[in-house]
């Protein structure tokens, strides 16, 4: 039997949340506990979640501290680890952290954990992510070994491998970085549905801007990051979207902003982008 525990930060999800609470209690393979974290809610999603807690005995709700907004990358992080404090009585074999804003088929977490029997060395998987575009639903595009925040399956010997996440913005890049680099794959598997519902960086309204800042944080290099800066020319806001990330990337230069102090883990991103430009094997496929 695969033993699991899932951690959902949740703030403001009172539109969404019950599509993720259906998907969780349908599930064929359910966690040995879900805890979800009302991460400041001003709306309705604490009183949805308590109830749902009632009535479902694996289901946790605790609250978190309420900065006044929906913080990303250490806002998120720090409410994960407030949720993790509840889960160190448990044992299992896989830690998940999952959106509140989310949908997928009873079988999602059987397919996933089916993936991680068949690679021993299969470190943290997921599924791809589908976002609403009107009536049509539109992948969300980005390279294989990534696997969205939104839904994270970390195998736990992978877990304490990479030391866990890091409070900071990019900590969904990091972790999967430093498993990598560790001998650990990471894979999100495009055969396996989720529809996010929010999508990807609505909470942002300088998304671009924000990619470029995650990028200079990590230490991406340049010459890889102005080949990705002219591959977003044709994505929405077309060319405004490509000098956003680009902006983001360079005032990092300009303002001497702080980058991650893990000199291994920028050379090994480095390394991997160099032969990605030389078209040689990478992660980035």
């Amino acid at each position: 039997m695969t033993n699991y525990v899932v951690i959902s930060p949740v703030r403001d999800e009172e539109q969404y949340i019950e599509y993720t609470i259906k998907s969780m209690v349908a599930q064929t393979i359910k966690p040995s506990v879900w805890v979800i974290v009302n991460d400041g809610s001003r709306d309705n999603t604490e009183k949805i979640i308590a109830e749902y807690a009632r009535r479902f005995s694996w289901i946790l709700v605790i609250s978190g501290i309420d900065r006044g907004w929906r913080e990303r990358g250490a806002g998120v992080v720090e409410a994960f680890y407030l949720g993790m404090k509840h889960v160190e009585s448990y044992t299992y074999d896989f830690i998940v952290k999952l959106d509140g804003d989310l949908s997928f088929d009873e079988y999602y977490f059987e397919k996933i954990f089916a993936r991680f029997s068949e690679d021993s060395k299969l470190g943290i998987a997921g599924g791809v992510c589908y976002e609403r575009k009107g009536r049509r639903l539109v992948i969300d595009k980005h390279p294989m070994f990534h696997v969205r925040g939104a839904s994270k399956v970390y195998r736990s010997q992978c877990f304490k491998a990479i030391g866990g996440l890091r409070p900071v913005f990019g900590w969904d890049s990091i972790d999967e970085i430093k498993a990598n680099m560790l001998g650990w794959t990471t894979r999100s598997f495009s055969d396996i549905k989720i529809i996010h519902h929010r999508g990807t960086g609505a909470t942002s309204k300088f998304m671009q801007i924000d990619a470029g800042k995650g990028s200079y944080f990590l230490g991406y290099h340049p010459a890889f990051n102005l080949i990705k800066s002219i591959l977003w020319i044709p994505k929405k806001p077309f060319l405004f979207g490509a000098l956003a990330y680009l902006y983001g990337f360079i005032e990092g230069y300009i303002w001497n902003r702080p980058r991650i102090e893990d000199h291994e883990l920028v050379e090994y991103v480095r390394r991997q982008q160099k032969n990605r430009l030389l078209f040689r094997e990478t992660i980035w496929k």
